[in-house]
């Protein structure tokens, strides 16, 4: 359904699209670290997009892979593009893979979202779509492990988040890490909902704990950027202003503003 979604929207190129490609493409990499509390991969595509091969950091051990040519165990990539840019996914992501029992995690590159579905669904599920699962199945086993065939881990966004996986802890640690060093907080198409309190809680708690307070920015689209300013303003206090409040999406004004910056400074 991700895939399908930003393939769609690659073709009609909605109102905003070129300007989020000028955000990616004028991005300082070397500045710039990411907490996405998705699981789609439009962060790592339109960064690999536009600055060639990419490493990515996810701050949970995740290791490179790749879908074995023979056998079934995932190939490790131990050879680094020399690039790696922080993207933190305390949700889990569509493009991981995650041993049960060794719990190593390995992610692939962000296009081959569809093999991680082929990978999780059971043949009884591809028979309920009418789909012959011998033809979409794929079997594949940890790189370390004998025979023990990989799943995934997201956690839902609900109230009730199934967050006790060691990959999630090492992730929540790594963002409060980086939200601690961290000059500015870039906001970008968030309205803070209630149902992920877990956040909400890491982000006042840092806030409240640092001496020197992040520059606080906000760049959402919408007809509700009112309810959201005064509910972003409600939460974080008089430092969030107005002339750091974007409504309009990845327009001019927003791109001169927030590409200088980077997303950690």
């Amino acid at each position: 359904m991700l895939r399908s979604e930003y393939e769609q929207s690659k073709k009609e190129k909605p109102t905003g699209w070129d300007g989020l490609n000028s955000f990616f493409e004028h991005l300082d990499l070397g500045r710039a670290s990411f907490i996405n509390l998705n699981w789609d991969t439009v962060v790592e595509e339109s960064i690999s997009n536009r600055h060639g091969r990419i490493d990515f950091d996810y701050g949970c051990g995740a290791r490179h892979a790749d879908f074995p040519q023979t056998g079934t165990k995932v190939a490790v990539d131990n050879e680094s593009a020399g690039t790696a840019v922080s993207l933190i996914k305390v949700h889990g992501s569509a493009n991981w893979l995650y041993c049960d029992c060794c719990r190593e995690v390995f992610w692939f590159a962000p296009d081959r979202t569809l093999e991680i579905a082929q990978q999780i669904f059971k043949p009884e599920e591809w028979n309920d779509k009418g789909i012959q699962p011998d033809v979409f199945r794929i079997q594949c086993s940890c790189a370390y492990c004998d025979n023990v065939p990989l799943g995934t881990r997201l956690a839902t966004f609900t109230y009730l988040k199934a967050l006790d996986s060691p990959m999630f802890r090492r992730s929540w640690a790594t963002a409060e890490e980086l939200l601690r060093g961290a000059n500015r907080w870039i906001f970008i198409g968030y309205s803070l909902p209630a149902a992920d309190y877990e956040f909400r809680y890491l982000l006042k708690r840092i806030q409240l704990s640092r001496k020197e307070k992040p520059e606080i920015l906000i760049l959402t689209k919408g007809r509700s950027w009112e309810s959201m300013y005064y509910n972003y303003q409600k939460f974080f206090g008089l430092v969030v202003k107005k002339n750091n409040f974007f409504a309009d999406g990845f327009n001019d004004r927003a791109i001169l503003r927030l590409c200088p910056y980077g997303i950690k400074d």
